[in-house]
């Protein structure tokens, strides 16, 4: 779960975006390997929330029950309707990659996507161990897929002169102190971005028979694998690229790929990028499902959306799920939940990452099987970076900021109007 939610097309594409911001291959390294500490230390908060009280619902159960029910349903509304945009954009990627491979499908696009989120519909609902079963092979698969093309960027011939000519004006020349401290920014925004989805196997800890054991040990070994996976990634593509095509490339895994492959590369590429994004569509579909289960349970939405069938799987969360996911590739409206995900998802890292301090200030006679490591200073870390992070998105887009603020005060009236006049259900939590 943590490296197939974690592990996008992203990768193939912001090595560009990063090398733009930061023309130095001592520094882009040093940006990815940033962004993969703080993931690593947001697990080790994650860790201890997760084993602490091990229930469904990720980021927004915390968020709950640190801050209470209106936090929590803003946290989960937010977290799902960013997750679902995701997973609409990647699906209908998924249409247009395999229109690359099959011509004939041309205009199809919608509904190979649409096809293909039933076939992981039908698989999310036969129960948790299949689900699992099939995110282990899809992310085995882009994880082999992507060392492969690094062990092949480092051993085959580079021919130079298949690649576009490095285009110096396109880096960042100023060396003004602001100009230099925005470019690393943006560039660790970026990345950031890039590990998104390191938190996965937090979701599931409440259908899991021995998460103290087996939360730390995947999230732990997940991201060490994914930190690993893109220090490599752009490792290859540095050897592959100068600096300045890298910095200008719209996929540098395909320019890279052209580069020691020739023809071959396109179908290449292509492939591994089919693979990456099934991964995806499996776990965001199950992460979401978590998600709407969890609040229907505490009653902050429909009781539909906490039906669960004979083995216990939140059938009602996926199907919710996989129906706004139509909704929103018919329609062709997740492009503007998707400039919205960014800020909704650091909103709920920073939920998390306070729950931490919360609970321990509140509750320090709670058990905490797996303490997090460093604490308090690694908490104060991914809290300060998370603030900042937050603060960027807000500078950079005020106008998408003044639609999140609406979208706030807008849920919040609607919890005023209609949660509290019933009583609110209180789930096993």
């Amino acid at each position: 779960m943590a490296i197939g939610s974690t592990i996008g097309i992203g990768i193939l594409r912001l090595p560009a975006a990063v090398a733009h911001e930061i023309p130095s291959a001592t520094g882009i390294m040093a940006v990815w390997l940033f962004g993969g500490v703080y993931a690593f230390a947001g697990a080790l908060q994650v860790i201890e929330l997760g084993t602490m009280l091990p229930f469904g619902g990720g980021w927004y159960f915390y968020a709950r029950r640190a801050f209470g029910d209106y936090v929590g349903l803003v946290i989960g509304l937010g977290s799902w309707l960013s997750l679902v945009a995701a997973l609409a954009q990647i699906l209908v990627s998924i249409g247009d990659y395999t229109i690359l491979f099959i011509p004939a499908l041309t205009g199809r696009a919608q509904l190979i996507a649409v096809a293909t989120l039933m076939v992981f519909t039908w698989i999310g609902t036969r129960g948790l161990r299949p689900a699992s079963l099939v995110q282990n092979v899809i992310a085995s698969l882009e994880g082999l897929a992507l060392v492969a093309f690094v062990a092949l960027c480092f051993t085959l011939p580079t021919h130079s002169e298949v690649l576009p000519a490095p285009t110096a004006t396109a880096l960042p020349h100023s060396t003004g102190k602001f100009a230099v401290i925005l470019s690393i920014v943006i560039a660790i925004q970026a990345v950031i971005n890039t590990y998104d989805g390191w938190y996965a196997p937090f979701f599931f800890t409440e259908e899991d028979r021995e998460p103290s054991r087996n939360l730390p040990r995947s999230m732990l070994l997940g991201i060490l694998a994914i930190i690993a996976i893109y220090l490599l990634v752009n490792l290859a593509l540095l050897y592959v690229l100068p600096i300045g095509t890298l910095a200008n490339s719209r996929l540098p895994a395909a320019d890279a790929g052209s580069a020691i492959l020739g023809p071959a590369s396109g179908a290449t590429i292509t492939l591994i990028s089919l693979v990456i994004l099934l991964s995806i569509v499996n776990a965001l579909l199950l992460i979401c499902s978590r998600i709407l289960f969890a609040m229907g349970r505490d009653g902050l939405l429909f009781k539909q959306t906490a039906r669960t069938d004979a083995r216990g799987t939140p059938s009602g969360g996926i199907y919710f799920t996989a129906l706004g996911t139509v909704a929103l590739i018919i329609s062709g409206t997740f492009d503007d939940l998707l400039t919205w995900s960014a800020s909704l998802g650091v909103l709920a890292y920073l939920s998390g990452y306070l729950a931490v301090i919360v609970f321990r200030r509140r509750h320090p006679e709670w058990p905490r099987p797996s303490k997090a490591w460093g604490y308090p200073w690694t908490t104060g870390f991914v809290v300060l970076v998370s603030l900042g992070f937050l603060i960027g998105i807000v500078i950079q887009d005020l106008r998408t900021s003044g639609y999140i603020a609406a979208l706030l005060a807008a849920t919040y009236t609607g919890y005023r109007l209609v949660i509290r006049s019933q009583p609110t259900k209180k789930g096993k939590p």
